[in-house]
């Protein structure tokens, strides 16, 4: 809406199809990265402290809104993880449910749910070499995971693989005309790499 009112656009569909909201988009992740990195603060230990409460602080000189900033990130990422946390219980529920014609979610989910909590408070508590080294030991097991995944689901389906490529195909050019403002927006906004 923003990107909207500054180009003139009155009207709910953009005329560019989402490439000035993309561009928009791109400037503000790009100045917000500039400018986290330009304020960032080094500890004693050589970690680096930085992001938009930061650049508000000592940037604008404004502390209070400095650290209203850092209270919604704060609210942000826990509401974040509580709903990944929520999606997890959720999987791990059903499939226990089947599996072994379990009916009781609410403990499960419960049980699950504190599970996640005092890993995750763990892994948070020893900063971000601990994140770095948990995460370094949970991507390729992950990456593994996902592509054996999906290897075992191809060779499992594997007669219907042609008429999936067919289906894709056919839909290519109305998907790519559809999905790709959308998509490049999405891309630009998500990743300090593209700003």
């Amino acid at each position: 809406e923003v990107a909207d009112m500054i180009m003139g656009n009155n009207s709910k569909k953009s005329t560019s199809g989402g490439l000035d909201k993309a561009f928009f988009g791109m400037v503000t992740n790009y100045s917000e990265n500039v400018l986290g990195l330009y304020f960032r603060k080094k500890d004693k230990d050589g970690n680096f402290s930085g992001g938009a409460m930061y650049y508000i602080a000592n940037g604008l000189g404004w502390k209070w809104l400095g650290y209203v900033a850092a209270v919604f990130c704060m609210v942000a990422a826990i509401s974040m993880s509580g709903v990944q946390t929520n999606k997890i219980a959720t999987t791990l529920s059903a499939a226990a449910s089947q599996v072994f014609n379990y009916d009781n979610m609410g403990v499960l989910n419960l049980i699950i749910g504190i599970v996640v909590a005092l890993v995750a408070g763990l892994i948070i508590i020893g900063g971000i070499k601990r994140i770095g080294k948990v995460a370094s030991m949970l991507v390729p097991f992950m990456s593994i995971l996902f592509i054996g995944i999906a290897l075992f689901t191809a060779v499992s389906n594997y007669d219907k693989i042609g008429s999936a490529f067919a289906l894709i195909f056919k839909y290519v050019p109305e998907s790519v005309k559809l999905a790709l403002p959308s998509h490049l927006a999405h891309m630009i906004l998500t990743s300090p790499d593209l700003a």
